[in-house]
Parts: structure tokens; sequence; C-alpha cells
């Protein structure tokens, strides 16, 4: 038991010193981009987000539909949350960065 919580604080320690996603292989864009702007796309569902914040041992905060923000899922800078957003167009925004992933699936 020792043995392995020394592991995974190990591994918490250089996920955050190195922003290295341990789980899935997600792209994250910078602010103001859509995945589409990357070559990527984006995840498919809600549990994808899920996958994609706890690889960075971030919070899903949860869907909702909001036009001033990315469809699909995307996370809030200067925040642990990621959120899924259901809104048909969504936008870019200045305040949050897309997760995708490589376009055919990951």
């Amino acid at each position: 038991m020792f043995r392995f919580k020394y592991k995974a604080q190990r591994l918490k320690l250089r996920n955050e010193i190195t922003g290295f996603a341990f789980v899935g292989n997600f792209s994250w864009t910078e602010r103001n981009q859509v995945c589409f702007d990357i070559n990527k796309q984006e995840l498919s569902d809600a549990s994808e987000c899920s996958d994609a914040s706890a690889s960075r041992n971030l919070i899903f905060g949860g869907s909702g539909s909001i036009p001033t923000y990315p469809r699909g899922c995307y996370y809030r800078p200067n925040t642990p949350y990621v959120y899924w957003n259901t809104d048909a167009n969504g936008n870019r925004s200045d305040t949050a960065i897309s997760i995708c992933k490589d376009l055919g699936g990951y």
C-alpha cells in the first residue's frame, strides 16, 4: 500500500511540474482557438471530456449550453475546471481553451 501511494504521489508531482497528460491522448489549444484551428477534432461526449480533465488532475464541472464558449470540451485557465458545452455553435473565447483529439479518434 505504501509503495503504491508513494508512486501515485510522484506521478502527481511529475504531472504538476511537466503538465504531462497521463490518461488519454488529448490536445489542448491556445486561447481563442477551437479544435479545427489545430487540425484536430472535438471530443465525442462528456465522458471523454471527463477523461481529459482527469488527465491533468482537473475537475470535470459538468455540461451545459453556453454560446460564448467553444463547443465541446473546454478548460477555463486559472481554474481547476473543465466543462462540456452542448451549444450547437459555440465560439472561440479568450477565456477558454478547447480540448481536442486526433482526427479519426485517439
